[in-house]
């Protein structure tokens, strides 16, 4: 799917159907990491609350789609460590 190269010490990844102006570097990983964990520690024992303490709607699409993120992340930081390799 990607061929991986090193530049400036970075890991990064190539895709083939990306202008080559279009790289994903490691460190540009690292704010999604972290938005990602930031709206993770935002649940109250394990649910997703409003301010005035009710629970909405939706929490188990939410908890789904977050779920889903985090695999992808971890998708592409296992794919830059390969190709670093």
């Amino acid at each position: 799917m990607s061929s991986g190269s090193q530049e400036s010490g970075w890991a990064i990844l190539r895709y083939p159907s990306y202008p080559s102006s279009q790289l994903i570097l490691a460190r540009e990983l690292y704010p999604y990491g972290m938005k990602l964990n930031s709206i993770d520690a935002m649940r109250v024992g394990g649910k997703f609350m409003t301010e005035d303490g009710s629970i909405p709607e939706g929490q188990g699409a939410v908890h789904a789609l977050l779920a889903e993120c985090y695999e992808l992340l971890h998708e592409l930081r296992s794919e830059i460590e390969e190709d670093s390799d």
